[in-house]
C-alpha cells in the first residue's frame, strides 16, 4: 500500500516539474486529485490550490491550515504531509476495522451488530464495512493521496512550499530501491552549472570544473601530441607498401597476358589501361566502404569502451575534410604505385 501510494507521488513530481504556470494539462491532472473538494469550496480547479496566491487568499489559507490541520509554519507542513504520505487516515481506517474484529463478521451477523446504532454511526460503520470488503487495505488510499495533493497546494498559497516544491514530491531512497528493483547502494544525482551553496557539503559528490575536464586531453596532447604526426605518416606508408604489394601481385599473375599484348603491338599506356581500370574501381569502392566502416568502429570504441574506462571527455571528432583527403590520398597512392610497376615490369 506505502509502496503504491509513494508511487502516485512520484508520478505528480515527475510530470509537474517546470516553470510556474496556473492552467496547463499537467495542473489540471494533479488538482483532479482533490476536484471535489475543490468544487466543494467553490475553488478553481485551474489554479494551484484551487485559489489565486494573493494577500489576502494567503492570510485565509494559513489561518485554515491552522484551525483544521495544525499547521502554523513550514515545519508543521512538512510533518502533516510526511504523516499523509506514510500513513494518513488508511492507518486509522485500518486500525478501526481490526478493533470492531469486522473481518470476523459476514454481511448479514453484521448488519444485526450495527442495527441498534445511531443512524450517524451506522452509516460510518457500513462504509468501513463495505469499504474494506471491497477494497481491502488501500480502500482510503485515494482519499490520503487527494488530501496530500491538496495540501501541498495550500502550503504553495500560504508561502509555505515554493512553486516548484509543490510540484515535485519524491519517494525516499530505500523505497525506490525496493520499488523498481535496484540496489541498495543505488542513488541518482543531478549536474548543477553552478556552485551549490544551499546544500550541505556532504550532499555534494564532487565538483569538476573546466581544468579537470580537459586535464585528460591536455595530458595526451602534451605526451603524446608529437606521436600523432608519426603516426599519420606511418599510416600513408602502410597503405603505399599496401598498394605494392597488391600491384605487384596482379602484374607478376597477368605477366604472360602482358607479354603477349607487347607482343600484339600494344603499348605500355594502353596495357596498364587494361589492368589499372579494374583494379582501381576496386581500389575506390574499397575506399569509399571501408572509410565509414572504420569511422563507426572507432565511434563504438570510444563510446562503448573508452568514455565507460577513463575520467574526463575527449570528444570523437572528425571533420568531413578528413574522409576526402582519406579518399584522395588513397587513390593517389594507389596511381603513383601502379604507375611504377607498368613503367618498370611492362618494359
Amino acid at each position: 500500500m506505502k509502496k503504491i501510494f509513494t508511487i502516485l507521488i512520484l508520478l505528480i513530481g515527475i510530470t509537474g516539474c517546470g516553470k510556474e504556470k496556473q492552467s496547463s494539462d499537467t495542473i489540471r491532472w494533479i488538482n483532479g486529485t482533490y476536484a471535489m473538494l475543490t468544487t466543494v469550496n467553490r475553488g478553481d480547479i485551474e489554479k494551484v490550490g484551487g485559489y489565486d496566491k494573493t494577500p489576502d487568499n494567503t492570510k485565509a489559507i494559513q489561518k485554515l491550515l491552522v484551525d483544521w490541520w495544525g499547521i502554523n509554519n513550514r515545519k508543521d507542513a512538512d510533518k502533516t504531509l510526511n504523516w499523509l504520505l506514510q500513513e494518513g487516515h488508511r492507518n486509522e481506517f485500518l486500525a478501526t476495522y481490526h478493533e470492531y474484529k469486522l473481518e470476523t463478521f459476514d454481511r448479514t451477523a453484521f448488519e444485526k451488530v450495527i442495527s441498534g446504532l445511531p443512524k450517524n454511526d451506522k452509516v460510518y460503520f457500513i462504509l468501513l464495512f463495505d469499504s474494506y470488503e471491497k477494497y481491502g487495505e488501500n480502500a482510503i488510499a485515494a482519499w490520503d493521496l487527494c488530501r496530500a495533493v491538496q495540501l501541498l497546494g495550500f502550503y504553495y498559497i500560504a508561502g509555505y512550499y515554493t512553486y516548484d516544491a509543490v510540484l515535485a514530491v519524491f519517494m525516499n531512497n530505500d523505497d525506490f530501491c525496493d520499488t523498481f528493483d535496484k540496489e541498495k547502494d543505488y542513488y541518482s544525482g543531478y549536474f548543477s552549472k553552478k556552485k551549490l551553496k544551499d546544500i550541505p557539503k556532504e550532499y555534494v559528490a564532487s565538483v569538476i570544473t573546466v581544468k579537470d575536464l580537459r586535464k585528460v586531453s591536455t595530458q595526451l596532447k602534451v605526451s603524446m601530441g608529437n606521436y600523432m604526426e608519426l603516426l599519420q605518416y606511418f599510416g600513408v606508408i602502410m597503405f603505399i607498401l599496401l598498394m605494392y604489394l597488391l600491384s605487384k601481385q596482379i602484374i607478376e599473375k597477368n605477366s604472360n597476358s602482358i607479354a603477349l599484348t607487347k607482343i600484339l603491338g600494344y603499348t605500355n599506356g594502353e596495357i596498364g589501361g587494361l589492368y589499372i581500370i579494374t583494379t582501381f574501381i576496386v581500389v575506390v569502392l574499397s575506399l569509399l566502404l571501408t572509410i565509414p566502416l572504420v569511422d563507426r568502429i572507432m565511434k563504438w570504441m570510444f563510446t562503448g569502451y573508452l568514455y565507460t574506462q577513463m575520467t574526463g571527455y575527449i570528444p570523437y571528432i572528425i571533420s568531413n575534410s578528413c574522409y576526402v583527403k582519406m579518399l584522395i590520398m588513397g587513390i593517389f597512392s594507389y596511381l603513383v604505385v601502379f604507375s611504377i610497376h607498368v613503367d618498370r615490369d611492362c618494359h
